[in-house]
């Protein structure tokens, strides 16, 4: 709960006031073990279009709740240990996302997820999520950092020749960016392109445009 806290100040310190905060609490569902989960979650992720066999979180639009489970060890003393923080931040900024948009109509988030191919904005959606994942506690903050392996590996593709396709990429749906054998080029992508419309020029060229563009 404390890290959900944390998150959630971490996202508007970047945002402002560019996008609305949720107007409803953030429902959490945290599960023990993997397989009771599984057992509440799989046939929702299944009719979502998703499986959740090896995701340990994922948030669902119809519900609007972020569940999660315990990793299967445990820790020095015993005790469990949580999710894993990358998925924890980046399905949390999924739901921040999603509920501040029910200050406006019927959601307008959810309305272009159902969308799907004609939704226009997915690969910001899934880049300011991946942008969050690698987030470090820094005194009382959470802040997010550049130690993110997706950077990596677009850099490294990059420098291969690899060069996306901005103009054709930015038009994805989700069917399309996340097809198998592309997606997690795509994910590298989009966090890539997140990261640095945040950051260049200390945020003050582009960043405000970027929060207004998911808004």
């Amino acid at each position: 709960a404390r890290k959900a806290e944390l998150l959630y100040k971490s996202f508007f310190d970047f945002a402002g006031n560019t996008v609305d905060r949720p107007s409803r609490r953030m429902g959490i569902h945290y599960y023990a073990t993997k397989e009771e989960y599984e057992r509440n979650l799989w046939n929702s992720a299944r009719d979502a279009g998703f499986s959740i066999h090896n995701v340990s979180g994922f948030y669902q639009n119809s519900t609007r709740i972020a569940s999660f489970h315990a990793k299967n060890q445990k820790g020095p003393e015993g005790e469990r240990i949580g999710p894993d923080e990358q998925v924890l931040y980046h399905e949390l900024v999924h739901q921040i996302l999603d509920l501040a948009h029910d200050a406006k109509f019927a959601s307008r988030l959810t309305f272009l997820r159902a969308r799907q191919n004609e939704q226009p904005c997915f690969w910001a959606i899934e880049g300011i999520a991946c942008f969050f994942e690698t987030c470090e506690l820094q005194g009382m903050r959470l802040v997010p950092t550049a130690r993110n392996p997706r950077y990596a590996r677009f850099a490294k593709g990059m420098g291969e020749g690899r060069k996306p396709g901005l103009a054709s990429w930015i038009r994805m749906g989700q069917k399309e960016f996340m097809a198998e054998d592309q997606a997690l080029s795509h994910y590298d992508q989009a966090a890539a392109l997140t990261h640095f419309l945040l950051h260049y020029a200390s945020g003050q060229k582009y960043r405000r445009s970027f929060f207004l563009y998911l808004s």
